[in-house]
């Protein structure tokens, strides 16, 4: 009689495996000492791409005869769920009672705790069984990617479900003690980077945000006083009850927050006609949906939308907004002439309607984000059977049905090629509702709520609804800013933290076209400016008429490639659309940003906007002639007379090129600067105003013509 051999599941290989010839992939790695230290790694990422063989192996192996293996049965899930009481960071060390003493003993609960918890030891050790459902579970759950077969510091523990969202640390003791268990990925004695706050609001307590895949309950299954939030499986195929039921809380329950009156030059916008598949102008009050999604390099050819042959994530947003009882749908393939050599008339067009997006994604009804996949041809997954949509492992142990859960929206979202790219940016922040579709599932967003289709809205709270938001710029109000005077300027005032933050995060991103690098913002820039117009218009992205400061922008020393910055040519070099890579304003430009108003500043030196033509801008300003030595760190010198009579350069200070860690990247030399501003403070609150802070950016007048210069970086 034949003897099976024992087999495991490899979360190497991906694959089933003899124990006794392990992956090749553990072949080469060292084993570690024994009693050596735990090895801690970069925590793997919270998304990581399932292969559909995944899926069908586990779908497979669920059909077999299933047992528990004897470390899961000893581990005894049912009643982890059941019992466990677990606490998140700020209920273990930082609630307090009346007397100022803890109101647990922490011995006694991290003894409790550890019960509940699944540690996986040494990777390239890890044996889950393929005969065992807890075991199947868990593969489901482990990153695909970024796991390294010597680490042991990874385990599984149960916790809340207000752990999976945005700001878990404020959610109502009374809340919490009534939400869903769930079991998920936590990696210990990871290393504090330098620099995190150690307060309750701080990054510092992140490790306990889950984000990436868990295990829980179906709602049906899970344990009296234990519902809220509870996860549940999703069908392979879009169910439109959810949208629907979010849409209709939120048109009763948002009122003012969530609408956007329509003004009359939306009528200059193209819909399409769902129903009759054609393109037709916009009519008075249009209910309509909006299409934000990845091109990918994919064009409609002529006629695709009559013969139905339209990129798959256009077909698939056509077959949503029918089924959810709409008739037009908003996308810039279809309604923005996509002409290659456009007529001076037809690129005036085209200019107007990107002025507008600010208006077509503001006022449209939903928004249908394709965040997975890389091109128009990925779909909206579980619309059509040609769009799937990564299936959930469930498994029943000890009568009670357990599900993986996906990841979080925002971790789907940082892991999509949707969130790099430079267009969606403006198109995520203007829409006033959006339903993404991700590969997992969908999730409706909006001013008050943010629920998705792997939770049970049936026991949703109101209180995580609300604190529960994409971490994602704020929404910006097509209406724009309110249209107040700044006291003593004379000229309506203006929210520039906000235009900054959003500009920040732009110019971050990436896009095919280096042409497009205004267009692609030109919404964002339409809704800032609109408190400034007539008389104040933006000049190649920047409100130089009323804040000349906006020249001091300089390039983060945190760019995505050691490539960038990296000019554009078909953009001024004083505007930030004439290159690629990610800009900041220093804290104390313009004056309202980021302002401490208890240091005392004084400001001068302005620089003054006169005029612009094309691209050539005339101001009037302060040229400095800057003596650079850079002797380690550079520093500003200036002539001076010792006692005998000698010359020699007296420092007057130090100087450093954009926000760079250290003042030593300029060369010895000396540089011709357009002063921005100067700033008085004092160094400290109370403290005497002697530090001057100076902004400046060097000027190149090697340039086509006398009298004409062009920017090369901003120094302080």
């Amino acid at each position: 009689m034949a003897v099976s051999q024992p087999t495991r599941l490899c979360i190497f290989c991906r694959q089933i495996e003899s124990t006794s010839a392990p992956c090749p992939t553990l072949e080469a790695i060292p084993t570690p000492a024994p009693g050596s230290h735990p090895i801690a790694t970069l925590p793997p990422a919270p998304v990581t791409p399932l292969p559909s063989t995944d899926q069908d192996l586990l779908d497979n192996l669920r059909q077999r005869p299933s047992q528990l293996c004897p470390r899961c049965e000893d581990y005894d899930i049912v009643k982890v769920f059941r019992e466990a009481q677990p606490l998140d960071v700020t209920q273990q060390y930082l609630d307090k009672g009346e007397d100022g003493h803890d109101n647990h003993n922490q011995e006694t609960y991290d003894a409790t705790i550890k019960k509940s918890e699944i540690p996986l030891g040494q990777l390239s050790s890890l044996h889950l069984a393929p005969s065992c459902p807890l075991c199947r579970l868990i593969y489901r759950i482990l990153p695909r990617t970024g796991l390294e077969p010597t680490d042991n510091v990874l385990r599984l523990i149960p916790y809340r479900f207000h752990l999976r969202i945005n700001g878990w640390h404020t959610v109502l003791p009374k809340t919490k003690a009534e939400l869903a268990i769930y079991l998920g990925l936590y990696i210990s004695d990871l290393p504090i980077p330098l620099g995190l706050p150690l307060n309750r609001d701080g990054i510092a307590y992140r490790p306990a945000n889950m984000k990436g895949e868990a295990i829980a309950l179906t709602p049906e299954s899970c344990f009296p006083g234990r519902k809220l939030h509870s996860a549940k499986l999703i069908t392979p195929l879009i169910e439109y009850a959810m949208p629907k039921k979010a849409l209709a809380y939120c048109f009763t329950h948002c009122g003012a927050l969530c609408s956007t009156p329509q003004p009359p030059e939306l009528q200059t916008a193209l819909m399409i006609d769902v129903a009759t598949r054609t393109v037709a102008p916009c009519p008075p009050d249009c209910q309509y949906f909006a299409l934000s999604y990845v091109w990918g390099g994919l064009i409609p050819q002529p006629g695709a939308l009559e013969s139905h042959t339209l990129p798959q994530t256009i077909e698939d947003a056509i077959t949503v907004t029918l089924n959810m009882g709409y008739t037009y749908l908003w996308v810039d393939a279809l309604c923005i002439d996509q002409t290659p050599d456009p007529t001076p008339a037809q690129a005036a067009a085209k200019r107007a309607q990107l002025q507008m997006m600010d208006l077509i994604y503001g006022c449209a009804v939903l928004t249908l984000v394709a965040m997975a996949g890389d091109n128009s041809a990925a779909g909206l997954p579980g619309v059509s059977p040609t769009s799937p949509r990564v299936r959930q492992a469930h498994e029943m142990i000890g009568g009670r049905e357990f599900v993986t859960v996906p990841p979080t929206l925002d971790a789907e979202q940082d892991a999509s090629t949707w969130d790099t790219r430079a267009w969606t940016l403006q198109e995520r922040v203007l829409s006033t509702r959006k339903l993404y579709f991700t590969a997992s599932q969908m999730h409706f967003t909006c001013g008050r709520v943010n629920i998705g289709e792997a939770t049970d809205d049936d026991t949703s709270s109101t209180e995580l609804d609300l604190l529960d938001q994409v971490k994602a710029p704020q929404r910006v109000a097509p209406t724009g800013p309110a249209n107040t005077v700044k006291a003593g300027l004379g000229v309506p005032d203006w929210d520039r933290v906000g235009y900054m933050g959003i500009l920040t995060n732009y110019t971050g991103r990436s896009m095919t076209n280096a042409s497009d690098s205004l267009n692609a913002f030109l919404g964002v820039i339409s809704v800032f400016s609109k408190p400034l117009l007539p008389q104040y218009p933006f000049i190649w992205g920047l409100p130089l008429r009323t804040d000349p400061q906006f020249l001091g922008w300089m390039h983060d020393r945190r760019q995505s490639s050691p490539d960038l910055p990296a000019r554009r040519r078909d953009f001024p070099s004083w505007s930030w659309a004439g290159w690629h890579g990610e800009v900041l304003l220093d804290s104390m430009l313009p004056t309202n940003i980021y302002s401490n108003t208890q240091m005392e500043q004084h400001r001068d030196l302005t620089v003054r906007f006169t005029g612009v033509e094309g691209k050539e801008l005339e101001v009037e300003g302060w040229i400095a002639r800057v003596r650079v030595r850079t002797e380690v760190f550079s520093e500003v010198v200036v002539d001076g007379i010792v006692d005998k009579g000698e010359e020699e350069e007296h420092v007057i200070g130090s100087i450093k090129e954009r926000n760079l860690m250290h003042n030593n990247s300029l060369p010895t030399g000396t540089y011709s600067c357009l002063v921005v501003e100067r700033v008085t403070h004092p160094l400290f609150v109370g403290g005497p105003a002697d530090r001057e802070r100076v902004f400046m950016i060097v000027l190149d007048w090697n340039f086509m013509r006398v009298g004409v210069a062009k920017r090369r970086v901003r120094l302080v």
